[in-house]
């Protein structure tokens, strides 16, 4: 009879050596296959008759008789110089046969191929902005192409080919383009001369339709009329403003109003209130050094017999001194539900001119409130220009200003809840600092991410763009004005970036000595 303690140690040993033995199947765990999930010996192998059973790793693999099957490329934006692709599906190699891809019609160099990915070098771009083919070719002559697969950004910005669109316009200080005729898909020019008056250049052509002279403050276009295809133009005086009607080759004023304050900063002319079929409606943003600063709204309906009747809605009191202000919807894609104006003067940490943004809600334009404040302390006073646009690709409005203080441009993201303040490189390592900017943001290269223009309007300085790539803004600005257009002839004043169609660079808007270009852009194979 075995003792106590004999039992205990045969146990133990049976212990051991099972832990062994699960030790030594661990060890050829690597060169077995799973008789579950591997199709050696399996009758028949594959259950896929187009698919061959590979003796090597157990899986099943395409055969003779896979169809090809394409489920993604990236990435979709390449550079004009070409650049590495990866595409992904099915079936692009068995045995020997193997396959090869294009883009745009032009082979590819292949790095690698297997069964479910294709990577490849793509050749430059023969065609940008627009969407390419990508093509897949196997050796056993089975082929597919996908339409519209990817598309070649354009960078640099240059242009080798310009025309005149009109003579010159002196002492311009404001400059919007757009369309204004909603019957064509071209862009209209709508220019303020600090002289006085303003005028309309339609369709880069060579009419010009003018107001009288007069000294406005500020112009914009509106829709005051939804039956209308021409843009109405609103102009503000000092104490009011008037509204002109515009029709291609002529300006004639519908209405004046006076207003109750004066010291207007800004304004803008959107559809506010969904309620209002009619068209836009109209907001207002004054600074009294005395009185203070005021948002205020009005309605305008234009009359069947003529005229236009004017009708005050809300006016909210801003506190502190307020420069600019844009619209800043809840999403990129939503209505016009919220403003966001730049201000100043606000005390932070025993600082004073320091700038922020306020956020107004809009329930209707008789109900304005305070929603939110945007501070933070490395933003400078004087934040002249607002533009807000989704730049991070979040579907949320973006913050992209100007401060005529620094001469730098400043962006504040959504994605990082507005707290970091990315400084961009504008106008200040000269001693001037301009004070009346034109600020685009528009995709200036096709890549389809919104980038950052700054233009001076006085001409003397130079014009920068700020390219908006997938890890953020680039690092040093590109310089617009330094580019050749003729061989002695040089851009003098770059005043725009002009909006074409969906999907095509814009053209760039300069001026010469002798008048108004269009330049139209241009690459090169790199």
């Amino acid at each position: 009879m075995f003792s106590q303690r004999s039992a205990y140690q045969l146990t133990l040993t049976a212990l051991i050596s099972m832990a062994s033995l699960s030790a030594c199947d661990s060890l050829w765990f690597p060169f077995t296959k799973d008789e579950s999930t591997s199709c050696v010996n399996k009758t028949p192998n594959c259950e896929n008759s187009s698919q061959t059973c590979n003796v090597d790793t157990g899986m099943c693999e395409p055969g003779s008789g896979t169809p090809l099957t394409f489920t993604d490329v990236s990435p979709k934006w390449l550079p004009m110089a070409g650049g590495p692709i990866a595409v992904r599906g099915w079936g692009f190699r068995y045995d020997n046969v193997s396959s090869k891809v294009s883009v745009d019609g032009l082979a590819t160099t292949p790095i690698a191929i297997a069964a479910d990915l294709i990577t490849a070098t793509a050749q430059p771009a023969r065609q940008l902005c627009v969407p390419v083919a990508l093509d897949i070719n196997r050796d056993d002559g089975k082929s597919l192409s996908i339409p519209n697969a990817l598309v070649y950004r354009f960078e640099p910005y240059s242009i080798n080919q310009f025309s005149k669109i009109n003579g010159f316009i002196d002492g311009i200080d404001q400059l919007y383009v757009g369309q204004l005729n909603k019957s064509n898909q071209k862009a209209d020019i709508l220019v303020k001369k600090s002289l006085g008056g303003f005028s309309v250049i339609p369709n880069e052509s060579m009419a010009v339709a003018s107001s009288p002279e007069s000294k406005f403050a500020k112009v914009a276009p509106a829709y005051f009329s939804k039956l209308s295809n021409y843009a109405y133009v609103t102009a503000l005086v000092d104490d009011s403003f008037n509204i002109y009607q515009y029709n291609e080759t002529s300006i004639s004023l519908l209405a004046s109003n006076q207003t109750s304050k004066k010291f207007y900063k800004d304004m803008l002319a959107l559809d506010i209130n969904p309620l209002n079929t009619a068209g836009d409606e109209l907001a207002l943003l004054n600074s009294d050094p005395t009185n203070g600063s005021f948002l205020s709204f009005y309605t305008v309906n234009i009359q069947a017999t003529g005229g236009a009747q004017v009708t005050a809605g809300g006016v909210l009191s801003l506190l502190y001194d307020s420069y600019a202000m844009a619209p800043f919807p809840t999403k990129s894609s939503g209505p016009v539900d919220r403003f966001i104006i730049s201000q100043a003067n606000l005390k932070v940490a025993s600082q004073s001119n320091i700038g922020f943004f306020l956020i107004v809600s809009v329930a209707d334009i008789s109900n304005l409130n305070r929603d939110s404040y945007i501070m933070n302390s490395t933003l400078p006073n004087e934040l002249t220009a607002i533009a807000t646009k989704d730049l991070d690709m979040d579907d949320k409005p973006d913050i992209s200003s100007y401060s005529s203080s620094t001469g730098n441009a400043y962006v504040l993201l959504s994605t990082e809840n507005y707290s970091t303040v990315k400084v961009l490189q504008g106008f200040s390592r000269s001693l001037r600092k301009p004070s009346n900017v034109n600020l685009q943001v528009v995709d200036a290269n096709c890549d389809g991410r919104p980038d950052l223009f700054l233009a001076d309007l006085s001409g003397t300085e130079s014009s920068i763009i700020h390219y908006n790539n997938p890890g953020g803004f680039s690092p040093d600005p590109a310089n617009l004005v330094q580019l050749n257009i003729g061989a002695q002839d040089k851009i003098q004043r770059v005043q725009a970036l002009m909006p074409t169609s969906a999907g095509i660079i814009p053209n760039l808007l300069f001026m010469k000595t002798d008048g108004i270009y269009v330049g139209y852009p241009s690459f090169q194979k790199q």
